[in-house]
């Protein structure tokens, strides 16, 4: 930041003060320092509100249960559709168009196990 320098003009003229390369009037320059002034508090109070919210994240992460994984199941003994069970759960999900891949079926809908063909 640079030092502030006062300039004296002839008497009955405004004094002139220059800060950062700017000529300022008295008036001028207390605004723009309550205005920096307010920005630092402002930048101060951000920083206070993310800490929280990276503490609040760091809780949700660690309340976070444990992955359970599970594998789709094909049943096609009593369906006509492709019928899928999940391992974990025994929930039954019919596709009528595509396959596992293409329908995105990566997790349970019933109990988000990861299916991955681990155990749950």
């Amino acid at each position: 930041m640079d030092k502030i320098k006062v300039k004296v003009r002839p008497a009955g003229t405004n004094v002139k003060i220059q800060y950062e390369g700017e000529e300022l009037t008295i008036k001028e320059l207390v605004g723009k320092l309550e205005y920096l002034k307010g920005s630092q508090e402002y930048l101060k109070w951000a920083v206070v509100e993310r800490e929280k919210e990276i503490a609040l994240l760091k809780k949700q992460l660690a309340d976070v249960q444990p992955v359970r994984h599970g594998r789709w199941i094909l049943e096609d003994e009593y369906y006509v559709d492709d019928t899928y069970i999940c391992s974990a759960c025994g929930y039954e999900f019919i596709i009528t168009a595509g396959d596992l891949e293409s329908n995105e079926l990566n997790y349970c809908p019933r109990c988000g196990s990861k299916m991955d063909g681990g155990k749950s």
